[in-house]
């Protein structure tokens, strides 16, 4: 399992809205937090992006052993 970087939609943390490249400020994207990459909220995430994007995936690198749980 990797861990992954997120956004939420709201603070509930129930559906993920974007993936990010590693924690942003948080005046900008609010809402960030870690899922693993057996998440079933990551896993809605990916069913609502199109092809092209999830084929695009394999540039975003997993959070690293020190990123927040």
């Amino acid at each position: 399992m990797e861990r992954i970087y997120v956004q939420f939609f709201d603070q509930t943390e129930e559906e993920v809205v974007a993936l990010l490249g590693g924690v942003g400020d948080p005046e900008v994207y609010r809402h960030q937090g870690v899922v693993q990459s057996n998440d079933p909220r990551y896993d809605a995430f990916l069913d609502k992006i199109d092809a092209y994007a999830r084929s695009r995936l394999w540039m975003i690198q997993p959070a690293g052993p020190d990123a927040a749980p």
